[in-house]
């Protein structure tokens, strides 16, 4: 059986125990794997040594404004009504906004996905289980699919 990853367990892992929990969940390429890739952003923990921007980073707030205005909620759901991933849209608003800022080097791809996932769930929407790959003018290289709650 799966080892149940809580708050408390992710915390008390060192910064390398948490990047190696980080790469193998998202090695998984599963909705599993991207809750627990999600847990641990929202927590803002490091996961390696001054690799990950923490959630109360000016810049890592600024993003999140950008995920949650108008303009990226109508931008997720658009991309997700073509049946796109929600975050299509959206990545090239963070990468005009941010620059250089946004990227893997830093880990916030990977925490405006996990912005992207809590405002999809916020708006009702589930993630498939289903990944695609992004347009080569994002600098996000995959990203769930999500599709609407029924009921």
């Amino acid at each position: 059986m799966a080892k149940q990853w809580t708050p408390e367990r992710i915390k008390a892992l060192s910064p390398r125990e948490r990047a190696r929990l980080y790469e193998n969940a998202k090695n998984t390429e599963t909705p599993e794997g991207d809750h627990l890739i999600e847990q641990m952003i929202r927590l803002g923990l490091p996961f390696d040594e001054g690799a990950c921007a923490s959630l109360d980073d000016p810049n890592v707030v600024k993003m999140r404004e950008i995920v949650f205005s108008d303009e990226g909620r109508a931008a997720a759901i658009k991309a997700t009504e073509e049946g796109l991933a929600a975050i299509t849209f959206i990545d090239p608003m963070i990468s005009a906004a941010m620059g250089d800022y946004y990227g893997k080097h830093n880990m916030t791809t990977h925490t405006v996905g996990g912005f992207v996932g809590e405002l999809m769930r916020e708006l009702g929407y589930h993630d498939s289980g289903r990944r695609a790959k992004l347009p080569e003018d994002c600098v996000a290289k995959t990203a769930s699919i999500w599709d609407r709650k029924i009921g």
